[in-house]
């Protein structure tokens, strides 16, 4: 019997939906159903999982999903224990007991998550939101507003990354011999991108960085990329990265608005 026989049948449908949370190579997987179910050759795991009704509308904004579960959920646990930087694709399939075939029902990402009592909500958006957003509007600043590496800064990252394993972490201070290749200082306002986790970079000293919080789960001698960090100043524009014709600052901007009304400017 195929699904859509059994999806529009009276009686016979015993929907099971499974839940795939990702972010680079860490994945969540969770399904609705009392016991685990492999599909795609992962291993979806059993959990009390409650869900809002699909919804499909013109609204973008109305058309998310609200996911009650417990608070103990490890994806809950692991959003706990850093912030939830960069984007968690969040794909829910759908099948019937009766029957093997499994159907792409939902596709977006995580947009955070809340709690209530003993329960936990994970809030999630469909994935057409982002393309719709009205994006940010570039300020007038002395330093230079544009992202390191992302458009308008223009600089190659691949071509400024160093490669090393992790010797050692505490929390959010991690250990390699890489970082010591390097002056204090060079590689802070940068980021690390490790077991396909990304995490900026807030101080460094010797062979030591800390990052702007810890990743769970991080195994001895893991392997991770790391980028410098850029002041967005001209100097370190120019110095540092060769990169001062796409310095998106005004250094020379006056303190004094001159548009204030003073009779001397």
């Amino acid at each position: 019997m195929t699904y859509a026989a059994v999806e529009t049948s009276t009686h016979g449908g015993q929907p099971v939906e499974l839940y795939r949370f990702s972010q680079g190579t860490r994945k969540w997987l969770y399904t609705s159903a009392d016991a685990a179910f492999v599909y795609a050759g992962e291993t979806y795991e059993p959990w009390p999982l409650k869900r809002s009704a699909f919804r499909q509308t013109q609204e973008l904004a109305k058309a998310g999903l609200e996911i009650n579960t417990a608070r103990d959920l490890p994806f809950v646990a692991d959003s706990m224990a850093s912030p939830l930087i960069g984007v968690i694709a969040l794909t829910v399939y759908r099948r019937h007991r009766s029957d093997g075939e499994v159907q792409q029902w939902w596709k977006g990402r995580v947009k955070g998550v809340r709690f209530a009592g003993s329960e936990a909500i994970i809030s999630c958006d469909p994935r057409g939101t982002s393309v719709r957003r009205i994006g940010l509007h570039r300020p007038a600043q002395r330093q230079c507003p544009h992202a390191l590496y992302e458009i308008g800064c223009n600089v190659a990252g691949a071509s400024f990354s160093a490669a090393g394993t992790l010797l050692s972490h505490t929390g959010a201070v991690v250990t390699s011999g890489v970082f010591a290749t390097q002056p204090n200082g060079w590689w802070v306002g940068g980021k690390i991108v490790l077991d396909g986790v990304l995490r900026f970079i807030i101080a460094d000293a010797t062979d030591t960085v800390t990052l702007s919080s810890g990743i769970p789960g991080l195994a001895q001698n893991a392997g991770f990329v790391v980028y410098p960090g850029c002041d967005h100043t001209p100097g370190t524009c120019n110095i540092k990265f060769g990169n001062i014709l796409n310095n998106g600052g005004a250094p020379w901007w006056p303190k004094k608005n001159p548009f204030t009304g003073d009779s001397a400017f």
